[in-house]
């Protein structure tokens, strides 16, 4: 039995992809029947998407859990896309102070000094919004902060080398509206 994984960058996506996608390609020599495990992560943010050879899986939302395909496998191809959403992660002892993750990537301001962001703790898009950037055929994975006394951009940690950054934030809550 040969596995195969593939990411699946969405390239030519006219809209900022909300899930990560990947492929695998299974390849037997002889037909076998064996349960394929996928892991769902605890980030998972609705339903994902699963399709063997096209066609859709019904797979349900169980972060930090495992969906299995049993099934006979010889060529086939399962498609797999996890959503994925911003969300806000409150330091356990300060819970007014938050990092922001997109999905399983923790994000980190550009600034190189102690920022207080505005927004409600609850809705990170209060304090952040897609840049919606492109380059070439691939969206840019950055954020901006929109409703703030100063703009700052956030990029996912991974990507920052040589330029000073934060990951944590002191925030103060806005009144909520309705």
């Amino acid at each position: 039995v040969q596995v195969t994984q593939t990411a699946d960058m969405q390239l030519g996506a006219t809209r900022r992809p909300r899930s990560l996608a990947f492929d695998l390609a299974i390849d037997c020599a002889q037909p076998a029947t064996f349960a394929l495990k996928l892991r769902l992560p605890w980030w998972l943010a609705g339903a994902p998407l699963i399709t063997v050879n096209s066609s859709p899986e019904s797979a349900e939302p169980v972060p930090s859990s495992f969906y299995c395909l049993q099934r006979t496998w010889h060529h086939d191809r399962v498609h797999v896309e996890l959503p994925r959403q911003l969300t806000i992660c409150p330091l356990p002892d300060q819970p007014e102070t938050v990092a922001f993750m997109d999905g399983p990537v923790v994000l980190a301001g550009l600034c190189d000094a102690e920022r207080m962001l505005d927004g409600d703790r609850d809705l990170p898009e209060t304090m952040l919004t897609p840049d919606n950037e492109r380059e070439w055929d691939s969206w840019r994975p950055g954020y901006r902060a929109i409703g703030q006394e100063r703009g700052l951009r956030f990029m996912p940690l991974y990507e920052i080398t040589d330029e000073p950054y934060t990951v944590y934030f002191p925030t103060r809550s806005t009144p909520k509206l309705g």
